[in-house]
């Protein structure tokens, strides 16, 4: 990250402090003892082992765990789902400390500053149900707002440019010129396929199928019910000098509409996407009022879209991880047993020879299933989401 006592040395210790990773790793780089729970998948899914097959024929070894000593490689997700539950950060962290009972959780409050005593801060104010109210802490006060509106609140608060500020009218406590500065953006480029020949999540979860997982759940904490929203990730390089990887692509047997992950497909689908993982395309997230009300301005999609897809090292990372989706259609064989059959049942599940991707999700629809996209930058610009990283500050001296 560049500040000290930030290196992968440092903090592997709080990772693995953190976690009780089952099944997964060395104890080198692995917790297990740790309030969190991470586990491998519970059983194979046919479509990401041929997707993962494919893969390894094209060179990408299968990795048994990309957090740990080498991230290259393909593999299933490893997932905070224990016992057919999801371990979320409340139960593994925040419950428990509410019941040993020094911790209080307020809801429905909006923090509306933070309250210095010179540069050290001491508390809060918030609104809750109307009226105004203030905090004081004893020792520190943590500030986890996300990517938007914790430089929202330091600027408000007083610690940001001192151009800004100004504008703001709100007094400097601490001028600080890259408080919300160097926004990151992980622009995804989705590719949406619709198999054929083989069963996805979106057949397994409607009608009599779906009863059947029900009752599977009930009875095995197993089955549909219990997989997390991506099976499969693949890390790899976009070009093959370089010398680590410089992608990432998800593939998941399932598909949902216009890319939100709340609902499936009526028709049985799979998606692919791709990302750069050190992304060059940077934004900023500026207060526009003291009034922590009035969102602040940052870059919109489209503006992130257009400032990250601007970048042609971006476009040709992203372009060529989607050409690195369609890896299973390179698959060609006459034998149709072992890996073969797998490789041969993925490309029926393509349905495309090689270089040629189904039509990425559009916000007018579904284009015709098996039209060639013959300019795979276009294509990354318009079949693509965002996702908002932290912004960059720096050691506060």
């Amino acid at each position: 990250m560049g500040n000290p006592g930030w290196s992968y040395a440092d903090v592997l210790p709080y990772f693995r402090r953190n976690e009780t990773c089952i099944g997964i790793g060395s104890e080198l780089y692995r917790g297990r003892e740790g309030p969190f729970t991470i586990t491998a998948m519970d059983e194979p899914d046919p479509l990401a082992e041929a997707f993962m097959d494919a893969a390894e024929t094209l060179g990408i070894p299968r990795n048994a765990d990309y957090n740990g000593e080498e991230q290259d490689g393909i593999s299933y997700v490893q997932r905070s789902i224990h016992r057919g539950r999801r371990v979320s950060p409340a139960r593994a962290f925040l419950y428990p400390a509410m019941r040993r009972g020094n911790t209080e959780v307020l809801t429905g409050a909006l923090v509306t500053r933070l309250l210095f005593e010179g540069r050290r801060a001491v508390g809060a104010v918030f609104i809750r149900d109307g009226v105004e109210h203030t905090i004081r802490a004893r020792k520190e006060v943590i500030l986890s707002a996300g990517a938007i509106a914790t430089p929202q609140l330091l600027q408000i608060s007083g610690i940001g440019s001192p151009d800004l500020l100004a504008k703001l009218g709100v007094p400097a406590v601490h001028a600080l010129p890259g408080v919300g500065e160097n926004l990151s953006d992980h622009y995804a480029a989705r590719i949406v396929l619709k198999i054929r020949g083989a069963t996805s999540v979106n057949q397994r979860t409607r009608g009599l199928p779906l009863v059947a997982e029900l009752l599977r759940y009930a009875a095995f904490r197993r089955g549909a019910l219990t997989l997390s929203p991506t099976l499969v990730y693949c890390f790899w390089k976009s070009q093959s000098w370089q010398p680590f990887g410089d992608i990432q692509v998800s593939f998941t047997p399932a598909s949902y509409p216009s890319g939100i992950w709340s609902g499936l497909d009526r028709f049985p689908g799979a998606t692919m996407a791709c990302w750069q993982q050190r992304p060059k395309s940077r934004g900023h997230v500026r207060a526009l009022s003291p009034d922590v009300r009035v969102k602040p301005e940052f870059f919109s999609r489209t503006t992130l879209v257009k400032r990250t897809t601007g970048d042609p090292s971006s476009v040709r990372c992203v372009s060529r991880g989607g050409s690195q989706g369609s890896l299973p259609s390179r698959a060609s064989s006459r034998k149709n047993t072992g890996p073969a059959r797998r490789w041969m049942m993925m490309r029926r599940c393509l349905t495309m020879p090689a270089r040629r991707e189904t039509p990425p999700i559009i916000p007018s629809g579904r284009a015709g299933w098996g039209r060639e996209i013959t300019r795979p930058a276009s294509s990354t610009r318009s079949s693509g989401s965002t996702g908002l990283t932290p912004c960059g500050l720096p050691t506060v001296r």
